[in-house]
């Protein structure tokens, strides 16, 4: 284990007015396979990507292989 510490900021050094915030533009809706055996991030995964793109949920790899074309998918995400 190790241990990080980092010397408190100094008033001057802070800025003085909040940096513009990006904001995401619209695109086309892309595919997502998200693979993981945990239905928690499943579920978290699902609900921040299908507001702009086709999320799919698994379990694991062979239902994966069985139910999904790899060659639709835009990309994919899996635990390791």
């Amino acid at each position: 284990m190790f241990r990080v510490e980092l010397p408190a900021a100094r008033s001057e050094d802070l800025p003085r007015s909040a940096p513009p915030i990006a904001v995401a533009t619209v695109g086309p809706r892309g595919r997502v396979l998200v693979i993981d055996d945990e239905e928690m991030i499943r579920t978290a995964v699902r609900r921040e990507l299908s507001r702009e793109h086709d999320v799919v949920t698994t379990t694991g790899a062979l239902e994966a292989r069985f139910g999904w074309r790899p060659a639709t998918a835009s990309t994919s995400s899996c635990a390791i």
